[in-house]
């Protein structure tokens, strides 16, 4: 983290008019220009809509400009406002680092949201729980469901502090962090070739309602496209669909197959087990996170807590 030098101009006026300043009025007027929308700000600053428009009025009051004219359902900022914000945003930014510089980092988190796929949260979510709790005991941890399409704005909003999922294109503002490598295995009724898994009539478990699945990317790069019959959310029930119906073909990704719970469903299923008939690079699983927020010491300290615990 870079260090906050006393003798810039901006922080010496920023310190000597602290006693004007009320810091949430500021944080307030950040997160308007960020969301245009005073509902949402209000709702992401846990307080009431009513609230939040009196705030308002009192930042247009002491600033003496209207600071956001509404068009429609959004707030646009107005050239007062444009000009202000950057330094508005490094004051705060300064704040915080003068918070963090002199708190004892675990005591300033005080909850995790991580967004992830029912399968992987079996799988990552009891390793993470025990491990935070452990350093953390009064730690609230919330896993909420995944939405692919949403994960920037999610992100940006702090809806969630992370994304765990399998690694896939994504924004430049993104960071990918690997935890583990993975590959796929095949449960059908037969052994499971290129040949017949080409003319299969395939199961895929996915949160989405259309789109390619993972496999259909890797398969693309060999020309093969397959014939996805059925979509469901979860592995367990995709197994029981594979048991009953003799023509379904269900690819599953290994760190999933390898579960305790779903090895005994594949055990008392008697279906056939194969690799996935195709050549492919390992499939990695981690952690998406925004570059901008690694320069709080409070998220760098979660992030290595998390890279340890799968490490």
């Amino acid at each position: 983290m870079n260090k906050i030098n006393l003798e810039t101009p901006l922080l010496q006026s920023y310190l000597s008019d602290l006693h004007h300043l009320d810091h949430n009025l500021y944080v307030l007027f950040c997160a308007l220009y960020q969301f245009k929308n005073l509902t949402r700000v209000a709702q992401q600053l846990c307080m009431s809509q009513s609230a939040a428009s009196h705030a308002l009025q009192r930042l247009r009051e002491q600033l003496k400009d209207d600071l956001f004219i509404r068009k429609g359902n959004q707030m646009h900022p107005s050239p007062y406002a444009h000009d202000i914000y950057p330094t508005i945003k490094q004051i705060l930014d300064l704040y915080q680092q003068l918070y963090d510089s002199n708190a004892k980092v675990e005591t300033q988190i005080n909850e995790l949201k991580i967004a992830m796929h029912d399968e992987i949260e079996r799988l990552f979510l009891p390793k993470i729980v025990q491990h935070f709790q452990s350093i953390i005991p009064d730690i609230q941890i919330s896993s909420v469901k995944l939405d692919r399409s949403t994960v920037l704005y999610d992100l940006q909003t702090q809806q969630v502090d992370f994304v765990i999922d399998i690694e896939q294109p994504n924004h430049p503002q993104l960071i990918f962090y690997p935890l583990l490598k993975d590959s796929f295995k095949v449960l059908s009724h037969i052994a499971i070739q290129q040949e017949n898994y080409r003319c299969a009539k395939h199961i895929g478990v996915t949160s989405r309602r259309h789109g390619l699945l993972l496999e259909d990317l890797i398969l693309q790069k060999y020309h093969v496209h397959r014939s996805l019959h059925i979509r469901c959310q979860q592995y367990s029930t995709a197994i029981r669909l594979v048991q009953q119906q003799h023509d379904l073909v269900l690819t599953i990704p290994k760190v999933v197959f390898d579960a305790p719970d779903v090895q005994q469903m594949i055990n008392a299923s008697k279906l056939n087990i194969s690799d996935f008939p195709f050549q492919h690079d390992h499939v990695r699983v981690g952690i998406y996170f925004l570059n901008d927020f690694l320069i709080y010491k409070k998220f760098n300290f979660i992030l290595n807590e998390l890279k340890t615990i799968f490490a």
